[in-house]
């Protein structure tokens, strides 16, 4: 379905927010501070990545010698894994924890842009900006037809965290306040424009390489779409997020993490049901609760305690 293609889509609208917060948070700090740490950077970063992060490596190593067929990794996927380089095998893994890959992604963004603000501070970002898009189009002019593997690369995602990264600088020290029937707007400019990139580009699930121009003009209405869904949501007030939906971001890093396991293995071992509809609600109920199972207990067991040596890095208040 188009629908369900588009919302492929969430996981640029991810990139754009971590480029935005995170290029918030260094100017910021660079204005309250007079200058940006970087050691105290990346050990909040590492902090709070890492941990899980590699963990679920180790789990994607013990479930491939458990179940050989068809989730053993190579030793080029093992080591993919472990160096945050999932996305530039040219097939992935065949592991359900082949989701990682964006988490490679964001790590390698995370490589320049810190030392970009300390040095140059929002106009050597706001230039580096720019220049990522180009790259990022002439990527995609140049691998037209690859159909997929655009979508893995690392050079195109980057557009997104380029497109964040500007979103800050434009919106930084500005009070940023919409109306309801102005949010809605937004938000539904933005779903448009995520159903419009997928039908003409094919992005997040082509089922027919595209032409070049049609990768551009699809990546470039899924730039926009997030932009739009994002600012429609941006500094809402609290309370009218619901309190689950609140726990549910705060968890949120578990349920990525583990979501394509545990709908994997639901599908591998539950009965098939005499009818798909039945079958298929079955695997989504169990799917969902065993996730946020799992991500909470992770969270309060695993990854709490990382965060709280992680505020002790913080130089300003980053939530």
């Amino acid at each position: 379905m188009l629908a369900r293609a588009a919302g492929g889509f969430g996981m640029s609208m991810f990139f754009l927010l971590s480029s935005y917060l995170i290029t918030e948070l260094l100017l910021r700090e660079q204005r309250t501070t007079g200058a940006v740490h970087l050691k105290a950077f990346y050990v909040r970063r590492i902090l709070r990545i890492w941990p899980l992060y590699f963990l679920a490596v180790g789990l994607a190593i013990v479930l491939g010698e458990l179940i050989p067929d068809p989730y053993h990794l190579e030793s080029r996927a093992v080591l993919a894994f472990l160096i945050f380089a999932v996305a530039w095998l040219p097939n992935g893994s065949t592991s359900p924890f082949n989701v990682l890959w964006s988490i490679g992604v964001e790590e390698q963004f995370y490589l320049l842009w810190p030392m970009l603000a300390k040095n140059g501070g929002a106009r050597t970002i706001r230039r580096a900006s720019y220049i990522v898009i180009v790259i990022s189009f002439g990527t995609m002019i140049l691998y037209a037809g690859t159909g997929g593997q655009l979508w893995y690369n690392p050079f195109v995602e980057f557009l997104f965290f380029a497109v964040g990264a500007l979103l800050s600088i434009g919106l930084h020290g500005r009070t940023w306040n919409l109306r309801s029937r102005s949010r809605w707007f937004l938000f539904g400019i933005g779903i448009v424009c995520w159903l419009l990139a997928q039908y003409i580009g094919h992005v997040s699930d082509p089922p027919t390489p595209p032409p070049a121009w049609r990768d551009c003009v699809g990546y470039a209405l899924a730039a926009v779409g997030s932009v739009a869904i994002f600012v429609s949501i941006l500094s809402i007030r609290e309370g009218l997020i619901p309190r689950p939906l609140l726990y549910l971001g705060k968890i949120s890093y578990g349920l990525y993490v583990f979501h394509t396991t545990v709908l994997a293995l639901t599908m591998r071992w539950l009965p098939r049901l005499p009818y798909d509809v039945l079958w298929a609600a079955a695997v989504y109920a169990i799917v969902l609760s065993v996730t946020i199972s799992i991500a909470a207990l992770s969270y309060k067991y695993f990854e709490l305690p990382f965060l709280r040596l992680k505020a002790k890095f913080e130089l300003i208040k980053t939530r």
